[in-house]
Parts: structure tokens; sequence; C-alpha cells
């Protein structure tokens, strides 16, 4: 079925009609919205007229890595590429289950989580149909018994609240002359050659942002700035054609997997010094700092590579006993903390530096190979921020520096 409107208000409208209909009918299943043409849509999951989960076409595994980073949610490719399938429903709701149920999320942060990223959606679709002249299609599919009981087992949200916030965003939207602006679909730089002397300081520091195909709602999530206020930023750099919305960039498609080194690099690396303080062909303005806690000469390697390839500088520091008074020198951005090491180990190491008043800020990151449930609470006890496991991941290691290093305006 479609609908058609002529007001931006009945767009809300219609969008509350269903949501109504689904509420009051205790509905278990999808709601599925489409462009006419299909090649953009949204699906949104209800058990008993309740939402457990949102998904769409533009939804990538960068945005469900962002939402679950928030929560500190380690997981991996796998799992991300399943949830990012929507098309497959069952493997959204099986995956969500699981991180549950592993305890790599608690119902409440997840609960949270699919809130916002509600929100983000009814956004979108609003913004797409305004653009689109208000005409959208609207599909529901009933979940199987097997399905439903899946969902069941999720936490569910009332869809109403999500639509008055996604309907106030969109008013402040509106009203700021951002209404074309997408906010969801990865940017790219048209005009490298634009003269720049024309651009502000923030739009020179966001530009590399736009480079590594980041939408609009990433670079504010990066940068911890206001969306509306970066939009407002990039608008003239849009309406310049500096700035367009990409053609098919994928964010994961952009980090290289790094190979395992030969032999003779390993042993050329690992008494090499270069990579103790890394800081060429450098092309963020602002270089973050990053420090490297462990004994292991191949963690400092793989690491240095990962962090120089995405604008990041590494400080190492190979002897635990020697930590504090490095760091307060260095004066790092965020520490990546070996769990076993000699003489001291992560937890006393840590704990040293949540009680140095410059450095008890600063996020902390604990490296570690066992990655049990005791060691993750130990380490909350002693003041760290998060968990990577080894053998590290450029993935895993980039989703701890997006969510930890705002980009400093």
């Amino acid at each position: 079925m479609s609908i058609t409107c002529v007001e931006n208000e009945q767009i809300l409208k219609d969008l509350s009609l269903y949501l109504e209909r689904i509420k009051l009918s205790f509905f278990s299943g999808r709601l599925m919205v489409n462009t006419p043409d299909r090649e953009r849509f949204w699906v949104f999951s209800f058990h008993l007229g309740r939402l457990n989960w949102t998904g769409g076409s533009n939804y990538r595994q960068d945005w469900w890595r962002r939402h679950l980073g928030v929560a500190a949610t380690r997981i991996g490719s796998q799992d991300l590429q399943l949830l990012s399938n929507c098309q497959q429903p069952e493997l959204v709701s099986s995956t969500l289950n699981d991180l549950l149920s592993l305890q790599q999320v608690d119902r409440k942060s997840l609960h949270e989580i699919t809130a916002k990223m509600f929100e983000e959606a009814l956004f979108d679709v609003i913004q797409c149909s305004h653009s689109l002249n208000r005409t959208l299609d609207y599909e529901y599919f009933y979940n199987t018994q097997e399905a439903s009981a899946t969902g069941q087992a999720l936490p569910l949200l009332a869809s109403k609240p999500c639509l008055d916030k996604a309907r106030e965003k969109w008013g402040k939207w509106q009203a700021a002359g951002l209404t074309d602006l997408p906010v969801n679909l990865q940017l790219q730089q048209l005009d490298e050659d634009y003269c720049a002397a024309l651009l502000t300081v923030k739009q020179k520091q966001l530009l590399p942002l736009i480079q590594r195909g980041y939408t609009l709602r990433d670079i504010a999530h990066a940068t911890r700035q206001p969306l509306q206020g970066v939009a407002l930023e990039l608008q003239p750099l849009f309406k310049r054609g500096v700035v367009e919305v990409s053609t098919g960039i994928d964010v994961l498609s952009m980090i290289d997997i790094i190979s395992q080194p030969s032999q003779e690099e390993e042993d050329q690396t690992i008494f090499s010094p270069e990579f103790t303080d890394i800081s060429e062909d450098i092309t963020i303005d602002y270089q973050p700092l990053v420090a490297c806690i462990d004994d292991s000469e191949i963690v400092h390697y793989y690491l240095g590579k990962i962090l120089t390839q995405h604008g990041y500088r590494l400080t190492s520091i190979h002897d635990p006993v020697f930590t504090i008074p490095s760091l307060i020198m260095a004066k790092p951005d965020l520490i990546f903390l070996d769990l076993v090491m000699p003489k001291l180990n992560g937890y006393e190491v840590c704990s040293q530096i949540r009680k140095t008043p410059s450095l008890k800020n600063t996020p902390v990151i604990m490296l570690t190979g066992k990655d049990s449930m005791v060691d993750r609470l130990r380490s909350k006890l002693v003041g760290s921020n998060d968990f990577l496991s080894k053998p590290i991941e450029p993935e895993e290691v980039l989703r701890m520096l997006f969510y930890y290093l705002p980009v400093k305006i």
C-alpha cells in the first residue's frame, strides 16, 4: 500500500498512524518502509506492538558498531555483518539475543541503543519522504511462531516517545535550513583543489573524516559535536560542490586488513626504534597520541601499523616499571595496556594511572588473551575503560579509537 502527502505534517501523521495501529493490534512482525524504486528501505521489528530492533538498507556495519560502542560492547565482524543484514530478520534477532546471553551487552543498554537507533531511522524516513515528494510504501510482514519467540526475548520499546523526539529534531533541522542535507549517507570530497584559504578552521579539520567516507552522524559522534552544528559548518561546502553524498564507499572496505609479516620483517622490526614515536605522513592537523604499554615488540609493531595508517601517533613503553614517568612526559590521549607483564601486571599499572592526577581521566584499554568475566570485572574495578582481546584486530582497534578519541576541533 502507498501513501501520498501534500504537507510535511502529513508525513508525521502517517507515521503516527501506522505505529499506533501496530501498538493497538499487538502486532508481531516487521513494518517495512520503502522508497518507490525500492533502492532504500527501513525495517522496524515488533513484538506485540512494541519495537525490538531497527535496520535498513543504508545502515551498515559501522552504524551498528557506533551504537553498540556506546555500551562498550565488544563485537566481531561476523556478528556485525549479521546485524546489518536486515533482509534476514531472524539472524538480527538471534544475534542480539546472543549478545544478551553472552553478557556482551546488558538489557538496559540494549534498550537505550534500540531507542536511539529507532529515533535516527524515523528521522531518516521523514527526511527521505520529504525529499521524494512525500511518497513512501509501507508493508507489513507477520512473524512466524519461532521468530516471535526470539523477538519476545529482546527488550521491548514503546514507539511514540521516539517518534516525538524524531519530530522535534526534524523541526529544528528544517528551521536551520538543513532540510536536504543527508545525515546518514556517506560523504566524499569532490573538489580536492578547492582553495584552502576559503575554508574555516573547523572545515579543514572535518575534511579528513569526509575523505574516510564518514556520514554526518559519524562525524558528529567522532568529534563529540552536536549533529546540527556539524551540518551547519559543512553546509557551505555542499552548496559549493566541494562535498557531496558518496556512491557506494564502504567504511569497512577502507580498513586495510594487515597481513602477517614474514619472519624477516619481524626480525627487522623487533629491534627497530622507529615505532617508539611515529608521526610521519599524517594528514590530520591534530594527531592524537596513543600509548602502548606491552612487553611484546610484535604488539607494538602491529599497533603502530594500524595507528599510522589512520592518522594517529604511537608512543611505546616496554617496561611497566617506567610507565608513570613516561606517560606524564608523553601526555597521551589514550592508553593500550597489556594485562600480563613481568614485574607489574596491568591491574597494578592501571591503578597507578588512576592515582596520577594528570592521567586519571585518560581512557585505558586493557589488552589480554584471556577475556574472562573475572578479568573484565577486575579491570573495571581498577579503573579501565574497556577491553581488547589479543591478537589485536584493526577493526577493533579503530572502534576503540573512534569511540574514545574525539577529533579535536
